[in-house]
């Protein structure tokens, strides 16, 4: 059906969550993913992946940015026989230096996005073809700042930066309503 033109294996999960809570991987025609796919939906939005097999190996890089600067990056490797990075599940965080590509295709995924931000997340997978987006994160609580000890910094900048945009007039919270007198 549907499922499979996204690809042999999936992976399908919450649209809004953290830690791989309610992750699932399955064969597209395994009626036990459908079945996990219509609970979520029914639940909130989801969101449906090919599975890309680097991750089992590989894992994912994530490219973590303060505004629009490169910051630093990280690459999650899942324990031995899951697909999921996460340290609940025994995944791993190691620090990572971004080939150019990797870069030139985190760069192009926030040119994407609308508006300012102070920060954002990027996750690649390797494929045949290069590094690819699996997700771009831009209201992300994991931006591992501990990795790098020049990253809070350039994030506070960053806030920083963003507030007094907004006290410039620019784009910013919107003011308090006025009350009338």
């Amino acid at each position: 059906g549907a499922l499979a033109a996204l690809g042999a294996e999936l992976v399908v999960k919450p649209a809004v969550g953290s830690g791989a809570r309610g992750a699932r991987r399955g064969a597209a025609h395994d009626p036990k993913l459908g079945a996990h796919l219509g609970a979520l939906v029914a639940a909130g939005d989801a969101l449906v992946q090919p599975y890309v097999a680097s991750v089992a190996g590989r894992g994912e890089t994530s490219l973590v940015f303060a505004g629009d600067s490169f910051s630093h990056a990280v690459r999650k490797v899942p324990r031995t026989g899951d697909f999921r990075v996460q340290a609940e599940h025994g995944g791993s965080v190691v620090v990572h230096r971004p080939t150019a590509d990797e870069l030139r295709v985190a760069r192009a995924a926030l040119r994407t996005a609308p508006g300012t931000r102070t920060h954002a997340r990027v996750d690649l997978v390797a494929t045949d073809d290069g590094p690819a987006v699996m997700e771009l994160e831009l209201v992300e609580p994991e931006l591992f700042l501990g990795t790098d000890p020049g990253a809070p910094a350039r994030f506070a900048a960053a806030f920083l930066a963003e507030a007094g945009r907004g006290s410039r007039g620019g784009a910013g919270p919107p003011a308090a309503p006025r009350r009338a007198r």
